[in-house]
């Protein structure tokens, strides 16, 4: 392994990496920052960074089986492929770039050069329901992409190679080279999200949930009386938000007043098709009075109408 562009950090246990971890961005952290992952958005793991949030002490079941998994992984790609693959120091050895000391990663492995590549490979291994099996059928899924371009440039290599097992059952392999173009935005965007980190400056604030929890952690508490001054732009935010109101007020009347429109056709009918194959239900459904308001075992009994989208055969 060539580590002139890398460090290796090697770390005894899970605890010990995910404290180094903390102190940069991981490379399958890396999709959160630019708004592409399926699991974090920028500013849950912003509060993981500056200790707002936890960072979870336990894997889950996925994350165990998908480590349990590696070698066999690992194993069948050298035999489909005739490469060599080794592993790169111990399993808890973070990989911290020098030029980019905030960029951190965690290999798989390290695929050893090829006539057909230029220098060593960066070996990346997955595993993934069968569902999701057109997902990888051309490319990883996005979220992937960039934990591989996050690697090359922690590595300093030009190419490596991805290893899925979909459903346990089916094997899928294929290589990734750098993409310039791609890595200077992303190392754009990292950096410029490091720099809020170490300011401890938030990130921009939307109307994620994870942005209200946020703020819930930052501000628990309010200060008796304290009355502050607010900025120009709250004139704006003020405006814009009494204008939603209204407008979700119309909607919601438009909502109510179709839900009607289907509750006069169906009648006592439990079930309307649509020409889709689709169709909406108005079943009764039942349900027990809040704790606070229950007595007895008072329970309420209505109609509600669901839409219910037509399977399709597999």
């Amino acid at each position: 392994m060539n580590e002139s562009q890398f460090e290796l950090i090697e770390c005894p246990d899970r605890e010990t990496w995910l404290k180094e971890r903390r102190k940069g961005i991981g490379a399958s952290e890396a999709a959160a920052v630019l708004g592409a992952s399926p699991w974090k958005t920028a500013i849950d793991l912003w509060a993981e960074k500056v200790g707002i949030a936890e960072q979870p002490e336990d894997e889950s079941e996925w994350l165990k089986w998908g480590r349990r998994l590696e070698p066999v992984i690992r194993e069948t790609y050298m035999e489909e492929t005739g490469r060599m693959v080794i592993r790169p120091g111990g399993e808890w050895t973070l990989v911290r770039s020098k030029k980019y000391p905030w960029m951190v990663t965690t290999l798989d492995g390290e695929i050893v050069p090829v006539d057909d590549k230029d220098g060593p490979g960066v070996f990346e291994s997955k595993t993934a329901m069968l569902f999701k099996k057109d997902e990888w059928a051309d490319e990883p899924p996005l979220q992937y992409q960039i934990q591989n371009q996050h690697q090359l440039v922690v590595t300093g290599w030009l190419w490596g190679g991805d290893a899925v097992l979909l459903g346990g059952s089916r094997f899928l392999h294929q290589d990734f080279e750098v993409n310039q173009d791609f890595q200077y935005l992303l190392i754009e965007k990292l950096e410029a999200f490091w720099s809020l980190v170490q300011s401890e400056t938030p990130p921009a604030i939307d109307g994620s949930d994870s942005a209200k929890e946020l703020l819930r952690r930052l501000y628990p508490k309010q200060e008796p009386n304290k009355v502050i001054e607010l900025p120009l732009e709250a004139v704006d935010w003020h405006r814009d938000l009494v204008a939603v109101k209204e407008e979700l007020k119309l909607l919601e009347g438009k909502a109510s007043e179709l839900k009607n429109q289907f509750a006069a056709v169906l009648k006592d009918a439990e079930i309307g098709v649509l020409p889709s194959g689709d169709s909406y239900t108005y079943k009764f459904v039942e349900k027990k009075a809040a704790k606070s308001v229950q007595v007895g075992d008072l329970i309420a009994a209505y109609r509600e109408l669901r839409f219910k989208a037509k399977k399709e055969r597999r």
